[in-house]
């Protein structure tokens, strides 16, 4: 059957085919698709035409002819191929049965300007013709083909680079560098009789397919956290919460940041240069040692010149298509493992290369059952590098709301404490709640806070458009079924304060009665009979002596803990009371 007869089985098969890789395969090889082929299995010939003397036939599922003398060509029909095809793969078994000359040709124009693979006396000879001149790329290759032998020749063309196996045995690696080139023309099969006639010479399985893209590798540098100069330099503030305190126990992330801003061309920003400059920042760590991304890209901000530019952080989903696409952009992506960080710099065929700060020996991602819970992508920017960054205790819920009232979904997930990469088994800390919202209008937004009862803390991370930064810290009391709300503020004026009403107080100090945080009983019942007066002279439009109160519930507050009530309670509720004072 004919390839014209086949095109409509051949490509459905492809598209089936290719629906399959594609949910099993994470790989470029998809774009590979079939341009031409024939195996003259119908003993149909109609696809080929014939430069030079006739004769050729379809005898036995083979395409060939007898010639004596002269030479003859076969390439295919105008309608079956695209003259401006230059990047292929072509494929043929090849099959003598007397003479000494056996030919292949490409880049075919006409009988005097082709690119030629031509065997004789047991050399072959790989050249150019232009307008009849000779121009050859290689010295004869000793490769004696013999006839009633079948030979499965493989071409590939690559724009300039041209590669010709026989067998998948290389014979002949060469770059079309110098005199006169080639641009299209087809494929051929070319057969002469030389010094020696007559020559039979018959073709079989003809396939010519695009050329597969080349998978993307990146040149990252691979940085170990157990290499010196910086193993034994104190991790962030990790000597507050754990007896080894090194990068090299716990500066996988960092180790992972620093390869990817090195590869971006910030070659100062080695592991301990980078760690000593995020330890002294406001958002350089969250809690207890996890890596601040938006902090490694003020730094880019800070330390941009034409050859190391700002990066541009963004978390993106978990998938193949989106590691791929970052790869293919040239921009290497860390990936996130449970409580570990390794660096993708390469796709390979079922998985990709990795550079693992910990681990020396592992080099894939098959490691890691090639799996991943997030990927962190630098883009190279003059943009924008605003952000809303909130962080708060596992186990409590944020809900944020935009400008218009709808609340923003999409951007929450849990940071997993990091894991000691010596011992394997020890985390540096709780998890956190964390939402992480690019570039967001100016304006106000609102959180709500929920969750069971208990404290709380809440850690805001302001970002301007310029990656500078507005950070603070609020502690909570959380009441089971009430939320504790909050405005953010953006654009020129950053910050973010809760908003504290009579109603919030008394639901606090009950919920900290509640949990026991206020032991004793006497002055509960003293603080909040005063709060209810509060409530009381506030609805009357007394503000003045509802403030009076709320002072002196304040100096109460100071002078009795830590002895009576919970040292975290007291501060929580001095700072709510004034908040209160000043907003009336």
């Amino acid at each position: 059957m004919h390839f014209r007869q086949k095109a409509i089985l051949l490509f459905l098969l492809v598209i089936m085919a290719q629906i399959v890789l594609f949910i099993v395969i994470p790989s470029n090889s998809l774009a590979q698709t079939i341009l031409f082929q024939d195996n003259f299995d119908d003993a149909n010939a109609s696809g080929w035409g014939v430069i030079g003397l006739p004769g050729w036939s379809v005898v036995n599922g083979e395409y060939g002819i007898h010639l004596e003398p002269g030479v003859s060509n076969s390439v295919p029909s105008d309608n079956l191929w695209d003259q401006n095809w230059n990047q292929y793969i072509f494929q043929v078994d090849l099959r003598g049965v007397s003479g000494t000359d056996k030919n292949l040709v490409f880049h075919f124009i006409d009988n005097s300007s082709f690119y030629s693979l031509h065997h004789t006396g047991g050399y072959l000879y790989f050249a150019k013709y232009i307008n009849n001149s000779e121009y050859r790329f290689a010295d004869p290759l000793y490769y004696p083909l013999q006839n009633g032998t079948t030979y499965h020749f493989k071409i590939i063309v690559d724009g300039d680079h041209l590669k010709i196996l026989e067998n998948d045995q290389p014979l002949f690696d060469i770059h079309d560098s110098s005199g006169p080139k080639i641009q299209g023309g087809k494929i051929g099969l070319r057969v002469g009789t030389g010094a020696v006639s007559p020559t039979e010479v018959w073709f079989d399985n003809i396939v010519v397919k695009s050329l597969e893209p080349p998978l993307p590798s990146l040149n990252v540098p691979d940085l170990k956290q157990y290499d010196t100069p910086w193993n034994n330099d104190v991790y962030d503030h990790a000597n507050n919460w754990s007896l080894n305190p090194t990068i090299e126990r716990w500066g996988c992330a960092l180790t992972s940041a620093s390869m990817v801003l090195k590869f971006h061309g910030h070659s100062l920003a080695n592991p301990d240069t980078l760690n000593n400059w995020l330890e002294i920042q406001p958002d350089g760590y969250l809690r207890n040692g996890l890596l601040n991304w938006l902090a490694v890209s003020r730094y880019t901000r800070l330390n941009d010149n034409p050859e190391s530019p700002t990066l541009l952080y963004r978390r993106l989903a978990p998938s193949s298509a989106n590691l791929i696409n970052e790869l293919t952009r040239s921009r290497p992506a860390i990936l996130e493992e449970p409580g570990h960080f390794v660096v993708a710099k390469s796709q390979l065929s079922g998985s990709f290369g990795i550079n693992d700060p910990a681990h020396s020996d592992r080099t894939t991602l098959s490691s890691y059952g090639n799996s991943y819970s997030a990927i962190g992508s630098y883009q190279p920017t003059h943009t924008d590098l605003s952000y809303i960054l909130l962080a708060i205790n596992p186990g409590v819920n944020l809900a944020v709301f935009d400008t218009d009232q709808n609340e923003i979904s999409g951007f929450t997930f849990l940071d997993e404490p990091l894991i000691d990469d010596v011992a394997g088994i020890v985390t540096g800390g709780d998890s956190l709640n964390i939402f992480l919202f690019p570039n967001p209008p100016g304006g106000n937004y609102n959180v709500e806070v929920s969750g069971s009862s208990g404290s709380y803390s809440l850690d805001s991370y302001l970002y301007n458009q310029h990656g500078e930064v507005t950070q603070s810290s609020t502690p909570g009391l959380i009441t089971n079924g009430y939320k504790d709300k909050f405005l953010i503020s953006t654009g020129q004026t950053q910050g973010i304060k809760q908003e504290i009403t009579i109603d919030s107080l008394i639901e606090d100090w009950d919920s900290a009665r509640n949990q026991n945080l206020v032991p004793s009983r006497g002055l509960y019942k003293t603080i909040r009979l005063q709060l209810l007066a509060v409530k009381k002279f506030i609805s009357r439009g007394r503000i003045s002596v509802a403030k009076k109160i709320l002072g002196t519930v304040l100096r109460q507050i100071k002078h009795k803990s830590p002895k009576f009530m919970d040292h975290l309670v007291s501060q929580i509720f001095q700072t709510n009371l004034q908040s209160l004072i000043n907003s009336l």
